[in-house]
This record gives structure tokens, C-alpha cells and sequence, in this order.
């Protein structure tokens, strides 16, 4: 049995021999050069006509077959490509069946047989943390190589979706008393404007072509192509993402210049191209992806993790709350089949954001996602209800979140380590960023913009850093709670974020975490991002621990709202003192809070260790919190977490721990697990065998 369980899938589709796919690429161009013959043949022997008739006509008689003959060198030419793509495509199999073998054959077992000389006892302080770091890096060599089948993949696909239709001189099979020439023309741009490679001006020449078609041939259009109706051209991937087509000026001019009649064929024969286009009115977008919604939900081309999203997306739209004013609900976005992560994307609205005077956008963190739609947006209700006026609260799912990793609760989470990493919040803050300016921009058109705020939970918060560093429009607040960090490279101010300022000429930058959120903290400490409850980030802080002067349930989870059955109080739950003050500062009285310099956590961090020591002991956990984290754990169990600067440095045999927040020391444990963690008047001693895990007694 081998030592180490790795995750071979990425390579399931990888085929174990190239000849087929050799074989299948010469005889495309075998048949391409035949066809391309015997049409040339075809067209000079044909051509001779003029030789046995004179009369009127005889010039375009004598040419009738020269747009075949074209068309057949095109054909040969084409496919020509085609097998030069399948050749390689051949060649990148061939390459990487070699390096499975060498990985099976060689890497894994000497990778296997070393660890076995260097970790003897599995009985041994910290073998299970060597263990899992060592199958981690393996693994991650593995997925080299199955990302190289991606790509291989993507490579081929890309040179296929580039050939283009043979003939615009045939017309369709069927008649819908429309310009086929212009309908195809509008497929070849929809091809253009949703290829990976795609430009800002592919997609603008796309949307300028439609606004030429009348409503029959954009009816026509959406008939022919069906996969038009359902899958928009992407979001722009790179910064400034602003500048993008189409941003929410660009959309409401395009939206302006259609006829009544051209509105409504887009929104019947277009759905999700009216659906996720900024600027154009969020009830009319709505209608749209509500369509899109009905034309994806039994469609069974779509994956069950995609259907069991449409599924909760539908759920949440149908279910209204009871209260006296539950806010009508809008799906103001869209993507079915998102081309980066295979998810779908969402977003619901409760209440108008065509006419809201104060509009709420809550990015949720690690583990959301569209599959719990209805569960987010009985989160953002909850807010809703909280506040005054003319208001709407939007639930945003518009990115692909990380993965929850094991030691995320013992029943919950998987083995990714995702939630460390940036690469998802860099992402998605662009994401965020387009959504945000083009709210903006479309309310603008018309003139009133509202009040913008922005609440992140979670990892959340360290996507919604990302993007409102990256926005055009300053939006009026931002709220973090139980943040995952702010990666210091994006942020390492709250002045850094496009947020506007009050009158003490700050920016209204808010935070808050629970002391006993322990997922918060160790998210931070692991992925080296900044506490924005830390005095120095320069939020503004309010206690969810009871201090100060808002009133409510102390909070003690991560979650944003937990089982209304336990005693758990997340950061929203209504009478929570999270919740009345985020409440508060979003309906404009963040002036009567009394703020405090930081959270108790960063003020007192207490130790963590024992909850992440319990959390280990399932099955699926995540084992090294970073990777250069974990190389410094040594076999005796030597862990350092600093706070602030995460330094790990001088741990012995002897199981000494250094974790440092800012004046505390953490020193002198003994080979017997004694440990002393010195916090001013706080003392707590233990001992669980080798590993001597500390366990807090702090009140």
C-alpha cells in the first residue's frame, strides 16, 4: 500500500496511446486535399462550358462553380490546421503519458521511500504534520502535470473554435425571413467575443452588431445559436478592469440605442446577455436571468453541482420572508457555466437596485457559494430587516470562493488549502470591482446614485480589499467581520481602500472579530494577511465581545448565522451585538457606536492550538497551514505563529514555542509539555503527550 494517497483524477482523461489521435488527423487531411481535388477537378472541367455556348449568361454559367472551388481549398486549408492542432495536441499526450510513468514509476515511491527512512516512528511527535506536508507537495507535483493536460487541452479547443464557417454564400435550411448573412456574421463575433483570448473590442464589436439586427434576426440568431442564449461573453480578467466593455456607461448607451422592439426580442432570444450587462436596468436585467435560470434548471448538459446551484438560486427567489416588509427579490446576475471555475454565478437582490436610495453588496467567504444561495440570502434578509428607508441588501456570489479546508469543523471542509492562498480574492476582486462600477455607472446614467456599502465576512473580506482597490467609484462604507486578513500587498491600510471619508477625514472602513472566532485568526496567522481589527490597519473597530456601548448577544463562531436551536451567535444574527452594530453604521448612525482601538483578540490573542489539535484528528484536515509554515515544524512538534511578522525561527528538540503578538512571550516548554503562556495575570498549564498543546483558560 502506498504511503502517500494521491489525487490522480486530473489525468482520467488523458489518453494512454496518440495513435487514434494520429491517425484521426491524417486522414482529416487526406479527405480535406481529396474533397479540395475533386471540386477543383469538378470546377475546371465545368469551367469548359463556355466552349459549347455563347448566349446570355455564358460568363456566370462557366463561373458557377468557383465559389465551391474556393470554399474547397478553404475546407483543405482548415483542416490542415486541424491535424497540425491534433499533431500536437498527440505529442503533448505522448510527452505526459512519460511523465505519469516517471511520477508512479519513480517520484512518488522514492518520495515515499525517503520519508519512511526520515520519520521511522509514526508514533513521534509531529509525524502526522510531516506526513501531510510531504503528500501535499507531492501532490502539488502531480497537478503540474494535470495542469499541463488542461492547458493541452485548452490549446487544441482554442485552434478548433478558431476556424471559421466555410461559406456565408449557402444559406440556412430554414427560412425565418431574416438575413442570414448577418446572422452569421453575429455568430462569428458571439465566437470571437467569448474566446479566452477575447478583447474589450471583441466584445464591443459584438454588442454594436446586435444593435443592428431587427428583431427577427436577433430572434433567429438566438434560435440558431443556441448556447448564445445562455452563455454571456465573460467579464474582463485584467485590471483596470473600468475600461472594460462593456462598463456600465458603455451599456446604457448600447441599452438607449435599441428600439422597444430590439429590447424585448434581446431579452427573449439573448437572455443572459441582457441579464449581465451593466447599464442596463436591473428589473429588465432580472427578467432576464430569471429566464436564463428557467432554460438551465432541467437542462442535463449542466453538471449536478451546476443544477443544485440553479436549484437554490430558484429557491431563494421563491422564498420571500414573512415580515412586514420582506423586500421583493431580483436576480440581477447571472452565469450559468463560469469559464474559469465551472460554477455558477449569482447574484439576488432584495429590493429594487433600480430606485434603492441605500444598496448593501454582502461577499460572503470561504465554502459560499451559489449551491447555498437560498442560505446566503436568508443572511442578507436578516440585514435587510435590520435596516430604515428606501433600502436593498444584494447577496453577491459573482466569484468562485475557496474551498473550506478541513479543519474547518469536524463534519465539513476538505483537504484544500485554497483559503490561504490570494489567487481566488485577486480574482474575485476584479469580479467585485466590475459589479460595483457598473452599479454605479448605471445609476449614474439615470442620474441618482445611491448610497454603496460593501460587508464581507470571511475570506469575503480579503476578496473585497481586492476589489475596492481596483474600483473607478468610491463606495460610502466597507464592513469587515471575522476576516480571513487583507493580503498586505493589496492593503496594508484601511486609507487604501476606494472608500470615502467622514467628516474626521477618515475612511469609513469598519471591522470587527469575535475572540472566540478561532477560523478568523488562524486563517490570518497562516496566509500572512494583516488583521483590519489590528490598531494599526486604522479601521474603525467595534467589539463583537461585549465591550462598549451597543447592546447584544456576544459573539462566539465563525459562521455568519448558525441553527437557531444552539447557542452560537454569528456575526449576523439578529440581536447580536455584531449585528446591531453593522446594522447601525449601514443605516448612517456609525457615530453612535463607541469604538475600540482593536479587537480583544489583538489586544490578548489567546491560543488556538488545542481547537486546531482537534481538528486534526479527522480524517480530512489540513495538515500545513502554509507551506513555509510547515517546513519549520520539526519532528519534536517546534511550531512558531507570530502575529505579526509569522517568524519561524529557533525552536529545539526540546519543544520550545515561540508566539510572539506583540509583547507576549511564549517560552521555556520542557520536553514534558509544560508550558507557561504569559499573558499579564492569565496562566494556563497542560499537557497532551508529545504534542504539549496549550490549552486556554482565559475568561
Amino acid at each position: 500500500m502506498s504511503l502517500f494517497t494521491i489525487d490522480y483524477s486530473g489525468l482520467d482523461t488523458l489518453p494512454e496511446d496518440s495513435g487514434p489521435l494520429r491517425t484521426a488527423a491524417r486522414s482529416l487531411k487526406t479527405v480535406g486535399d481529396g474533397f479540395d481535388t475533386e471540386v477543383t477537378t469538378a470546377g475546371t472541367r465545368w469551367g469548359r462550358v463556355q466552349n459549347h455556348y455563347e448566349g446570355p449568361g455564358a460568363e456566370t454559367l462557366a463561373a458557377a462553380l468557383k465559389p465551391a472551388v474556393t470554399d474547397a481549398g478553404q475546407l483543405a486549408d482548415n483542416l490542415t490546421t486541424l491535424k497540425a492542432a491534433a499533431i500536437a495536441l498527440a505529442d503533448e499526450v505522448d510527452d505526459l503519458n512519460q511523465r505519469r510513468k516517471t511520477f508512479t514509476g519513480t517520484t512518488q515511491p522514492n518520495a515515499e521511500s525517503a520519508f519512511k527512512r526520515n520519520h521511522p516512528a509514526q508514533a513521534a511527535p509531529g509525524y502526522d504534520v510531516q506526513h501531510t506536508v510531504a503528500e501535499n507537495n507531492l501532490q502539488d507535483e502531480f497537478d503540474v502535470i494535470a495542469g499541463d493536460w488542461a492547458q493541452a487541452q485548452q490549446t487544441f479547443n482554442t485552434a478548433v473554435e478558431g476556424i471559421a464557417r466555410i461559406s456565408t454564400n449557402t444559406g440556412a435550411h430554414f427560412d425565418y425571413g431574416t438575413n442570414s448573412t448577418r446572422i452569421g456574421e453575429a455568430a462569428r463575433l458571439y465566437r470571437l467575443a467569448t474566446a479566452g483570448n477575447a478583447t474589450p473590442d471583441d466584445v464591443e464589436a459584438y454588442y454594436a452588431h446586435l444593435a443592428k439586427l431587427n428583431e427577427d434576426e436577433i430572434a433567429a440568431f438566438g434560435a440558431i445559436h443556441p448556447e448564445a442564449r445562455v452563455t454571456p461573453p465573460p467579464l474582463p480578467t485584467e485590471p483596470a478592469v473600468g475600461n472594460g466593455f462593456p462598463s456600465g456607461n458603455h451599456g446604457a448607451a448600447w441599452w438607449d440605442g435599441l428600439s422597444p422592439a430590439q429590447q424585448a426580442a434581446l431579452g427573449l432570444a439573448l437572455p443572459a446577455l441582457v441579464g449581465n450587462t451593466n447599464g442596463v436596468p436591473y428589473t429588465d436585467r432580472s427578467a432576464a436571468n430569471v429566464r436564463t435560470l428557467k432554460l438551465v434548471l432541467d437542462d442535463p448538459a449542466y453538471t449536478a453541482e451546476q443544477r443544485k446551484a440553479f436549484d437554490s438560486i430558484a429557491d431563494a427567489l421563491a422564498e420571500g420572508d414573512t415580515s412586514a416588509d420582506p423586500g421583493r427579490r431580483y436576480l440581477t446576475h447571472l452565469i450559468p457555466d463560469d469559464p474559469a471555475s465551472g460554477r455558477a454565478l449569482a447574484s439576488v437582490s432584495i429590493g429594487n437596485l433600480d430606485t434603492a436610495d441605500d444598496v448593501t453588496v454582502s461577499v460572503s467567504g470561504m465554502g459560499s457559494g451559489t449551491h447555498n444561495m437560498d442560505g446566503e440570502v436568508d443572511n442578507a434578509q436578516g440585514v435587510y430587516n435590520g435596516l430604515t428607508g428606501d433600502r436593498a441588501v444584494v447577496t453577491w456570489l459573482g466569484y468562485d470562493s475557496p474551498d473550506k479546508p478541513g479543519w474547518y469543523g469536524l463534519e465539513s471542509g476538505t483537504t484544500s488549502t485554497e483559503v490561504l492562498r490570494n489567487d481566488h480574492a485577486n480574482t474575485g476582486g476584479m469580479q467585485l470591482a466590475h459589479f460595483l462600477d457598473g452599479f454605479h455607472e448605471t445609476r449614474d446614467h439615470h442620474g441618482d446614485v445611491p448610497t454603496t456599502n460593501v460587508i464581507a465576512h470571511s475570506y469575503g473580506t480579503t476578496t473585497a480589499a481586492a476589489g475596492l482597490t481596483q474600483t473607478e467609484h468610491a463606495v460610502d462604507r466597507y464592513v469587515m467581520y471575522g476576516s480571513a486578513g487583507i493580503d498586505p500587498k493589496v492593503a496594508d491600510h484601511a486609507s487604501d481602500f476606494n472608500v470615502k471619508r467622514n467628516d474626521e477625514g477618515r475612511p469609513q472602513v469598519y471591522a470587527t472579530m469575535a475572540y472566540d472566532d478561532p477560523w478568523a485568526a488562524l486563517g490570518q496567522i497562516a496566509s500572512e494577511r494583516l488583521s483590519p481589527t489590528a490598531e494599526e490597519f486604522g479601521a474603525y473597530t467595534f467589539s463583537s465581545d461585549g465591550e462598549g456601548n451597543v447592546p447584544g448577544k456576544v459573539g462566539n463562531v465563525h459562521d455568519q448565522a448558525t441553527s437557531p436551536e444552539d447557542d452560537d451567535w454569528g456575526y449576523l444574527e439578529e440581536r447580536g451585538q455584531s449585528y446591531n452594530s453593522i446594522t447601525r453604521i449601514l443605516d448612517g448612525k456609525a457615530e453612535s457606536i463607541d469604538y475600540i482601538d482593536e479587537s480583544r483578540y489583538d489586544r490578548d490573542p489567546k491560543d488556538h492550538l488545542e481547537l486546531l489539535h482537534t481538528a486534526t484528528q479527522t480524517d480530512e484536515w489540513i495538515a500545513a497551514l502554509q507551506d513555509h509554515v510547515a517546513e519549520g515544524v520539526r519532528v519534536t512538534g517546534e511550531w512558531l505563529g507570530d502575529r505579526k511578522d509569522d517568524l519561524v525561527d529557533g525552536a529545539e528538540a526540546t519543544g520550545e514555542w515561540l508566539g510572539d503578538r506583540k509583547d507576549d512571550l511564549v517560552d521555556g516548554a520542557e520536553a514534558t509539555g509544560d508550558w507557561v503562556e504569559d499573558r499579564g495575570e492569565d496562566a494556563a498549564e497542560g499537557i497532551s503527550d508529545a504534542w504539549g498543546w496549550a490549552k486556554d483558560k482565559v475568561t
